[in-house]
C-alpha cells in the first residue's frame, strides 16, 4: 500500500468529487424536489443503479492505478 499525499484543496485529484459532479450534472441538474426526503429517495437510487463500469470510467485516476 501506498500513501499519496495531496494538496489540501484539489477536488480534481479527488475521485469522489468527480463522482458527485457527474452525479450533479447528469441527474440532479435543473431539477427542484419538494422535500430533502425525495432528493435523498432519488441519490439512493441513482447510486444503486450506477453501474461499476461507470463509476470506474469517472473515478479513473492515473496516480491510483496499480
Amino acid at each position: 500500500m501506498t500513501i499519496f499525499y495531496l494538496p489540501p484543496y484539489s477536488p480534481e485529484l479527488n475521485p469522489v468529487k468527480r463522482l458527485w459532479l457527474y452525479i450533479k450534472n447528469t441527474i440532479l441538474s435543473n431539477k427542484i424536489y419538494e422535500t430533502l426526503g425525495d432528493l435523498e429517495a432519488v441519490l439512493y437510487e441513482v447510486m444503486r443503479e450506477l453501474k461499476n463500469t461507470i463509476v470506474k470510467s469517472i473515478c479513473t485516476a492515473s496516480y491510483l492505478s496499480i
